[in-house]
């Protein structure tokens, strides 16, 4: 029998001017990645406040509360806060 070929399947690369991105959490802390120009501080409160958001309406939520309290646990996720590092 011989042996089959697989064919390979190109990667569709970016075009000029395209976002790509890439996020990734390591330990506590959560990584997006991309090229183009670093968010600007509103951009930046946008992003923190949809994060803490979906932290709100996920299951991890309740277990905070029931944890820590619902005082507690608000005050944690105000903590929550994004940064820009280059």
């Amino acid at each position: 029998m011989a042996k089959q070929r697989k064919r390979k399947i190109p990667r569709r690369r970016p075009r000029p001017g395209e976002q790509t991105s890439s996020t990734w959490q390591q330990g506590h802390e959560f990584h997006i990645a991309g090229n183009g120009q670093p968010p600007d501080s509103k951009m930046l409160e946008q992003m923190t406040n949809e994060f803490r958001e979906s932290i709100r309406n996920s299951p991890i939520w309740q277990q905070m509360v029931d944890q820590f309290g619902a005082e507690r646990a608000e005050q944690m996720l105000l903590e929550i806060r994004g940064e820009v590092r280059q």
